[in-house]
């Protein structure tokens, strides 16, 4: 006998499970328990309308978790249902931006028109700073690294800290290739072990003629890319070779061991830099071809 009400399977004969789901009753009546837990993806509104048939309070004190408080057995029912509801919008296909095209495979590059606003755009972040004569600008469309994207700002929002998304840029000496069309995008384990002025990570700059100097070499023009780079909370600070994760906050508030930044900003030849190390709170959105 299956028992979906208390979440369990009970085997045996039926007058046996009969007296089982009745001590199950007996055990859970008049006990009024709370547990919190974590709704993402779902809207606290969403997750009012499951639990309206349940006689259970629910609390939002924080972006993405919820307390539920009541009986045992109306505490169990709803905590179920609400997973059950997580479970199916999880197995939903990421939903693509309005702005793409359609697309037969994973991974296309959208050559963008000089005429179109978006086109304009992305030219208008890269001259200020580099004034080269653009050759192409691709609209990157991986589905994979979107997804992986998507699930790390869902990450920031669930812990309650701001996604903070900026368009950055990042030159790579490596065939471009491997980074949009591959499954983890900006990958740490290539990183130099060396580490860079803010020690082991990926690098994003402000400014295009800043990553100009690693742009890679194609046979029809240099490229960089145009990122889009979840800082999340990020922290000022001076070079420092030796780091490897972003430092512990000094106000502590998080239900885990400990709780660090996100992402690092630093400031080198004039230019604002973010360095992040984990592979993922980036989206290679455009690759640019220029002269």
């Amino acid at each position: 006998s299956i028992n979906a009400e208390y979440g369990v399977v009970i085997t045996g004969s039926q007058d046996n499970v009969d007296k089982a789901i009745a001590k199950i009753q007996e055990l859970l009546k008049d006990k009024t328990i709370n547990t919190t837990l974590d709704i993402n993806p779902l809207s606290f509104a969403r997750v009012q309308n499951i639990c309206s048939k349940f006689r259970v309070k629910l609390r939002n004190d924080k972006v993405g978790v919820v307390e539920i408080e009541g009986e045992k057995i109306q505490v169990y029912r709803a905590n179920d249902a609400i997973r059950r509801k997580i479970v199916e919008v999880m197995k939903q296909p990421t939903e693509l931006p309005s702005h793409w095209s359609s697309q037969s495979t994973p991974c296309e590059l959208i050559t963008l028109s000089p005429l179109s606003d978006e086109y304009n755009k992305i030219k208008n972040l890269i001259l200020p700073t580099l004034p080269n004569p653009i050759l192409q600008i691709e609209r990157i469309q991986n589905i994979w690294l979107l997804d992986n994207y998507n699930q790390y700002k869902s990450k920031l929002i669930r812990k309650g800290t701001q996604v903070n998304e900026k368009l950055l840029f990042h030159g790579t000496k490596n065939d471009p290739k491997l980074i949009y069309n591959g499954m983890e995008g900006f990958d740490m384990r290539f990183s130099s072990s060396e580490g860079g002025m803010w020690g082991i990570g990926t690098y994003f700059s402000t400014s295009a003629k800043y990553s100009d100097s690693y742009a890679y070499k194609s046979p029809i023009g240099k490229q960089i890319f145009v990122v889009q780079v979840a800082l999340g909370e990020t922290v000022k600070l001076p070079p420092d070779q030796k780091l490897r994760i972003p430092p512990i906050k000094k106000t502590q508030n998080t239900p885990f061991a400990e709780d660090r930044y996100d992402s690092v900003e630093g400031i080198t030849d004039k230019t604002t830099i973010y360095v992040i190390y984990a592979n993922g709170p980036t989206y290679p959105a455009y690759l640019i071809t220029y002269k």
